[in-house]
């Protein structure tokens, strides 16, 4: 599978596990394996780990297999707690009217309870660029070799020897090195040629839009006070805003293509950020410089006396892309090479965890001959309905607030238009009245989006692995879909996430 011929092969290795791609996926399946005590070699064909936050809510079931190996304190130590990403925000702009706020990831009074009650492990706010390094350091630190310029060409599986043949191309010195692997691991993200080679069927839908990440400097803070065991930094325009996600429309500005909403969220408070530019539907190619994209975030901060600087500007696609299957002989699949999707509901890099984890003691215990291989079977059995749940809610979200948008009359092409819809959302008339129940509707429809402790929780897995036939009663399946994304449903049903004592 792939281009392996005519190739002069500089090197050739021998591990039990070879892993392609060093995120969030990849980086947590060598600590894993590594903390079982299984040593492997892990390859990336980037120069380093990665140097824009991405990912970043950290949520309680990936805490909890971090906790497993030890890491939890280390991550925390790196990661803002929870209750400083305390709202989403709704606003034209970031000095100017709030639409809405409302409580997010347990912070609100109703939810907090039951977010304690649900795990000792609490959310975090840990920005990608600090959990590689972490996940990486404790793979090779427990048995795991690294290597960062290193390309995945092909890789075929030897009949004699069963043993998987990976050629690997070093892009720095362009060696070519043979790895031969009793397991092959492909945690090559959502452009993974591991999925493509193995032709793995994909549940995949066209494009569903552009967007641009803006990492940016603004230091908009001036003091700092100390409150009880909370550093807080208080600042003209968050004193009373620590939002995770601040949705800024500027209603009163032209509109540019490339980025017709922004979404800010902090990444080091409150002087980092990353400014997400939602472009408008139709657009497949940012043509703006970075003058151009620079003023835009300028519009929606709306703050001349604050500073905004540019580090790096990336582009993403939207995908809504699911694996059918993650497996295929002895090569596994996972993280975003088997589920692509939006940001929302945060659930992409703790399910890249998650597959970790889930494959990572199950390999293990086939490599020490502690359990026949056919238990490697059920990682897709349980792990490839988990990929098809978050894609789709994911996704779902994301429709949700485009009709959100419509309500506020973000889409409308007119600024005179934009304008009136928002103020009719204030107006005591019926047209008012009917667009604020429209709006509160479709805030109410959204709590998921902010508060899905269920659609965390809740995973019920099934496959040969799991033994039900002793239970006297089925197990309990929460039939209404929103309570099942809000609401965590503790059991010891088999199959279901432990409760913590």
């Amino acid at each position: 599978m792939g281009s392996m011929s005519n190739t002069t092969v500089d090197m050739e290795v021998e591990v039990d596990v070879l892993i392609v791609g060093t995120g969030p996926a990849g980086a947590s399946l060598a600590a894993f394996l590594g903390e079982y005590g299984i040593k492997g070699l892990i390859v990336g064909k980037t120069s380093s780990t990665v140097i824009t936050p991405r990912a970043h809510i950290t949520n309680k079931g990936a805490f909890e297999c971090l906790r497993d190996i030890g890491l939890e304190e280390e991550c925390r130590s790196v990661a803002c707690p929870i209750e400083m990403s305390m709202f989403q925000r709704i606003c034209t702009s970031m000095a100017g009217q709030e639409i809405s706020r409302a409580y997010m990831l347990g912070n609100g009074p109703i939810t907090h309870g039951e977010y304690i009650e649900a795990s000792p492990c609490a959310h975090a706010d840990l920005p990608q660029t600090k959990l590689e390094p972490i996940l990486l350091k404790h793979a090779t630190q427990h048995g795991f070799r690294l290597r960062f310029d290193h390309e995945l060409l092909g890789f075929s599986k030897n009949a004699k020897s069963g043993r998987i043949e990976s050629l690997v191309r070093c892009t720095v010195t362009g060696g070519h090195t043979l790895i031969r692997s009793k397991y092959l691991c492909g945690a090559d993200g959502a452009n993974s040629t591991i999925v493509r080679d193995l032709n793995l069927p994909l549940n995949d839908r066209p494009f569903q839009g552009l967007a641009l990440n803006v990492l940016i400097e603004a230091d908009m803070s001036f003091d700092v006070a100390e409150s009880d065991a909370l550093l807080l930094f208080q600042t003209h325009l968050m004193t009373h805003s620590t939002g995770l996600l601040h949705i800024l429309t500027r209603p009163d500005r032209p509109q540019p293509s490339f980025g017709v909403i922004g979404i800010l969220r902090f990444v080091k408070p409150w002087t980092r950020w990353v400014m997400i530019l939602l472009a408008a539907e139709g657009v497949t190619e940012v043509t703006a410089t970075e003058a151009d994209i620079l003023a835009r975030v300028e519009e929606l901060i709306d703050d001349a006396s604050v500073d905004v600087k540019i580090k790096r500007i990336s582009r993403w696609t939207i995908n809504e892309c699911y694996a059918e299957r993650y497996s295929k002989d002895n090569v596994f699949c996972l993280g975003d090479a088997v589920h692509r999707h939006p940001p929302h509901n945060g659930l992409g890099s703790n399910t890249c965890v998650q597959d970790a984890y889930n494959l990572a003691w199950k390999l293990a215990y086939v490599l020490k001959g502690k359990a026949d291989p056919s238990l490697l079977e059920t990682y897709n059995d349980e792990r490839q309905p988990v990929g098809e749940y978050i894609v789709r809610r994911a996704n779902d979200t994301r429709r949700s607030h485009s009709t959100f948008y419509g309500i506020l009359g973000t889409f409308e092409p007119q600024m005179e238009d934009r304008i009136a819809a928002l103020a009719e959302l204030q107006e005591d008339s019926e047209a008012g009245r009917q667009r604020r129940a429209a709006f509160q509707k479709i805030t109410e429809e959204m709590a998921e989006d902010r508060d899905g402790l269920g659609q965390e929780m809740n995973q019920l897995y099934r496959s040969q692995a799991i033994y039900p036939d002793d239970e006297q009663d089925p197990p309990f399946i929460e039939e209404d879909s929103k309570k099942a994304a809000l609401q965590y449903h503790q059991s010891t049903y088999p199959g279901s996430r432990l409760p913590h004592a």
